[in-house]
């Protein structure tokens, strides 16, 4: 059975149609944080709304580990990877619910619309700053209407308490967003 904070794998299509691409172009969002050669995460990439954008902004040099905990939404993905085979630097992998069981340092990671979804928020911001180095960029997104501010902050405050900071808080079409890094070590 799927977990109720998850976005259904039946309405997949909806994260990818073509309005959203026009209402939130991925290139346009990334382009002031994503360089070539970066190490990327797109978690919760779903199926890959910013996934393909990334892999094509960081180039062959870079890397795109595109983690998601559920499979159908990775298999969609993994669908279209093989139209695209000229896109060999994504890494599709699949995580659980508590840990990402990832072992890389990264460069940027993304968090567009997945954070409200995990159970264990707390486990997982503290294995994101265990991914990240002095210099990486966190961006996160949630939803205006459909993820509660307080709920938002909340997502804030438990990435604070690890120690993160912002940076800056995006424009983003219909979103609150933070732009995070890491605090400097004491």
């Amino acid at each position: 059975m799927q977990h109720p904070l998850l976005h259904p794998i039946e309405e997949a299509h909806r994260l990818t149609s073509t309005l959203r691409y026009w209402l939130q172009d991925p290139k346009r969002i990334l382009k002031p944080y994503v360089k070539p050669k970066m190490r990327v995460l797109d978690l919760g990439c779903g199926p890959g709304f910013f996934t393909i954008a990334l892999a094509e902004m960081v180039g062959e040099q870079g890397l795109v580990v595109a983690a998601d905990v559920q499979k159908g939404m990775l298999d969609i993905l993994n669908a279209k990877l093989e139209r695209k085979p000229h896109l060999r630097n994504i890494l599709v992998h699949q995580s659980s619910h508590e840990t990402l069981h990832l072992h890389l340092k990264f460069d940027f990671i993304l968090a567009f619309y997945s954070l409200h979804e995990m159970i264990y928020l707390e486990k997982i911001a503290s294995e994101l700053k265990q991914r990240c180095h002095d210099a990486t960029l966190l961006l996160v997104a949630e939803q205006k209407f459909h993820v509660p501010r307080r709920q938002y902050h909340h997502i804030l405050n438990v990435l604070l308490h690890e120690g993160f900071k912002i940076m800056a808080t995006p424009s983003i079409f219909l979103s609150r967003a933070a732009l995070l890094t890491l605090q400097p070590s004491a």
